[in-house]
């Protein structure tokens, strides 16, 4: 319901089962992602910045919840590890 409530094209959005249908296809799933994170994107952190740290703090602590401090734990740490092999890549994040 934070995302919009997105259903697929042509679906009911008041049947109760809507939002297991929209789950399980690709594009739906895909546009409430979208729809979430265009809601909730903000600085999570407080750097002043909107990067992919905030991203992963939405997603792990939810959009009213994003700036609870992560640091120190099991998800951050496998976040930072996965951050730095593509940082180290010369990729772009």
């Amino acid at each position: 319901m934070d995302a919009g409530r997105c259903v697929i094209k042509g679906d009911n959005i008041n049947d109760e089962q809507s939002w297991k249908r929209c789950a399980k296809d690709i594009v739906c799933a895909a546009n409430t992602i979208r729809s979430y994170i265009n809601r909730f994107g903000k600085d999570c952190n407080g750097d002043s910045l909107v990067t992919c740290d905030d991203y992963t703090m939405i997603h792990k602590n939810g959009g009213w919840n994003c700036g609870n401090n992560l640091q120190g734990t099991d998800f951050w740490n496998i976040y930072l590890q996965c951050k730095n092999v593509i940082v180290n890549r010369g990729e772009i994040i």
